[in-house]
């Protein structure tokens, strides 16, 4: 890998240190974004009461699930292909990179478009009234734009060099508690729900403005040509649609809950899923860093060390964590208050059931290192079915705990599944591109 000065050959693995260095660098630049979509939403939570949390929770939920369409799920593709570029053929990095903000400008587009009546739909649907449309759309192009935008800078900044990165982070951290406080402050003017959509949409506006001219220029225009453009659809059909039925899986059990439960009982699962999704916030920062090194392994010796070096770091940490998840008294209510008192005793499941995904994160990337991002997508078709029969199940069997259980059973497929797939590329039991000797 080329970025910071490291070069990889293809029997080595990471480095203990490396992966901790490079994650935390990563996980710096990814939490910023998430300081004002996180804050305002405990805001809601703690202050303006259940009902109003659950609508909220429930427009982001929607806003995502739309958005995410935008997004074309290239993130993985990029940090790939560009690597092995920039290490092979630094001159074509220009093209490719001008090809893929070309073709994510023109998704984005799209889906912004299309989105005023997919929205239209889902909150007459939903909320049974159509006064959240505005909201649920403000919210919606607000998303859209700022997780184009950002993983756009997100990535250029990566691949320049490690102080520009930090530069990217700093912005992004600064720049997203300044526009939180912006929030707050409609909280204290007397702002209702129906207004905080727009303060989002708001924020973002100013934030990508200023992000805009502060980070422009990092990759000068290529030629584009048609060539690139195969390769990278070829590849990153299967990373879309990846990325497209992970967020519903992960955005579809609020929708569930809600068309079964009081909103209240919305609002206690939110918000327990809102703090445990923290940890997988680090399984993307180790997933992210790791993504450079690995795709320039070409060795079945070299990915035997990867995986040997990531699996004991990644399930170090989970272990480290487990016993704060589990025991820690009251970490949902601790954020938004004593009402939210029931919605402790689903974070520990939940919790657990993330940490499984971090333990096993590193295996995750072995099938897009040997062009098989396809066994992916039926791992999480997988999930999104379970989640479609299982959660009204269990909510109809045991109540709200149900939707907590849920979670935790669709997740336990990660580890087993991911054990299996990475065991039978290793063994070369289904079809993979091959090993170098």
């Amino acid at each position: 890998m080329v970025r910071g000065g490291h070069n990889l050959s293809a029997t080595e693995g990471p480095s203990t240190s490396r992966i901790a260095k490079d994650s935390f660098v990563v996980l710096i630049g990814t939490a910023g974004s998430m300081v004002l979509l996180f804050g305002t939403q405990v805001l809601v939570g703690r202050f303006m009461g259940t009902t109003a949390y659950a609508i909220i929770s429930l427009i982001i939920s929607l806003a995502y699930i739309i958005s995410d369409f935008a997004d074309f799920g290239l993130k993985s593709t990029i940090v790939r292909d560009l690597s092995s570029i920039k290490a092979h053929n630094p001159e074509d990095a220009p093209n490719y990179m001008s090809t893929i903000f070309a073709l994510k400008i023109r998704i984005t587009s799209i889906a912004i478009l299309l989105s005023p009546l997919a929205v239209y739909i889902a909150s007459l649907t939903i909320f049974n009234d159509s006064m959240w449309y505005d909201a649920v759309l403000y919210s919606t192009i607000g998303i859209t734009t700022g997780i184009f935008l950002t993983m756009s800078w997100f990535l250029r900044a990566y691949f320049q060099s490690l102080k520009k990165f930090l530069l990217y982070s700093a912005y992004s951290l600064v720049g997203n508690s300044i526009f939180f406080i912006l929030v707050l402050l409609g909280f204290i003017t007397g702002q209702d729900e129906t207004s905080l959509p727009f303060l989002l949409l708001l924020s973002y506006a100013i934030w990508l403005i200023v992000g805009f001219f502060l980070l422009k220029g990092r990759y000068q225009s290529g030629t584009k040509t048609s060539e690139f453009r195969r390769r990278i659809l070829s590849f990153s059909k299967w990373i879309m649609a990846s990325s497209v039925i992970v967020t519903i899986v992960n955005r579809m059990d609020q929708l569930i809950v809600a068309s079964l439960l009081p909103y209240e009982d919305v609002a206690m699962f939110s918000a327990a899923i809102l703090i445990a999704q923290l940890i997988p916030l680090l399984t993307t920062s180790i997933s992210t860093a790791l993504f450079p090194t690995v795709s320039e392994i070409r060795t079945k010796i070299g990915m035997n060390i990867y995986l040997r070096k990531t699996l004991t770091v990644t399930v170090g940490v989970s272990i480290l964590l487990f016993f704060p998840v589990i025991l820690f008294p009251g970490p949902v209510s601790l954020f938004f208050g004593i009402a939210y008192v029931s919605a402790d005793l689903m974070f520990p499941i939940m919790g657990f059931a993330f940490l499984l995904g971090l333990a096993t994160s590193p295996m995750s990337l072995v099938p897009l290192v040997v062009d098989r991002p396809d066994t992916l997508v039926y791992m999480n078709l997988i999930q999104l079915v379970l989640t479609v029969i299982l959660l009204p199940l269990l909510i109809l069997t045991i109540g709200l705990i149900g939707a907590a259980y849920n979670v935790l059973i669709i997740r336990l497929l990660t580890p087993v599944y991911l054990g299996v797939l990475t065991y039978l590329i290793m063994r070369r039991k289904i079809r993979v591109k091959p090993w170098d000797e």
